[in-house]
């Protein structure tokens, strides 16, 4: 693979996302490899990463010899184990809609993408890695992979799609269960529901998954691209418009204060 492409020094400069390719050996064509680079902080997402994913896709969409983007995390512990809580802790409820907002505008970017967006999990994917690993196309994860939506737990809901997308991807029923118990599900009961499509050792899972991506990559670029934009015709800004405001309505409520508080404190709320 190779690292620091001339052709994406629009990045803003910071170490936060790494970008390497993958040459596929045929007509200069290759898959884009997005790392989320916080491996201390467990790759949580800040406001920064947002601005530059949502950057990176859309300088991509149009580049021809990128024929799928894959993302993931740094390390083999997380995926992107959520977004900034720190930041959060901070948020009145109109700082919360715009963060609700710039996340919503990540996940429509990537649902609506007309290449395909891989999801390689290594990891923790809870909270907002979770709503963006939905987001994404297909989804392969590690064994070692823990997905959930905790933010009831925090005194708030999902707001970057988790109420929009997860019910697509596995059903009202599973999406209701893991949205309002705010329980996790490991690599083989996402498998079971349909959140993962494939999940493969830690040992060389990167490789894994650009092997599989590799697979679909031969296909007519034209005829994928048409597929997914027929695939994803669903979209409605309705849907997204009322999740965030449901997420700024609960940074309303002291509720959020105290989960928010406790989670930094490293202990269990006590909502009143």
């Amino acid at each position: 693979m190779t690292e620091n492409l001339n052709n994406y020094e629009f990045l803003p400069k910071n170490d936060y996302l790494l970008l390497k390719t993958f040459n596929l050996g045929f007509k200069n064509k290759q898959i884009l490899i997005i790392i989320i680079n916080r491996e201390k902080s467990l790759n949580a997402v800040n406001i920064d990463i947002l601005k530059s994913l949502i950057n990176i896709l859309k300088h991509v969409e149009n580049d021809s010899n990128i024929l799928s983007i894959i993302l993931t995390g740094a390390g083999n512990k997380a995926f992107i184990a959520g977004a900034d809580i720190k930041s959060m802790n901070t948020y009145h409820p109109e700082d919360a809609y715009k963060y609700s907002v710039l996340g919503q505008d990540l996940v429509k970017l990537i649902n609506s993408f007309d290449k395909p967006v891989i999801a390689a999990i290594n990891g923790y994917a809870l909270g907002g890695g979770c709503e963006i690993a939905t987001a994404c196309h297909l989804r392969y994860a590690s064994e070692n992979s823990i997905f959930g939506q905790p933010e009831v737990k925090l005194g708030i809901i999902a707001g970057w799609g988790g109420t929009v997308n997860l019910k697509r991807v596995i059903g009202l029923g599973n999406a209701t269960k893991l949205l309002i118990s705010g329980d996790t599900i490991n690599s083989d009961e996402a498998l079971k529901v349909g959140l993962v499509n494939m999940v493969f050792p830690l040992e060389n899972f990167l490789q894994s998954v650009i092997k599989e991506v590799k697979s679909f990559c031969k296909n007519s670029p034209n005829a994928i691209k048409n597929t997914l934009l027929s695939i994803n015709s669903f979209n409605n800004d309705d849907p997204y418009k009322k999740e965030s405001n449901l997420f700024r309505d609960s940074f309303k409520h002291e509720d959020s204060s105290i989960g928010l508080s406790a989670f930094l404190r490293k202990e269990k709320p006590e909502f009143k």
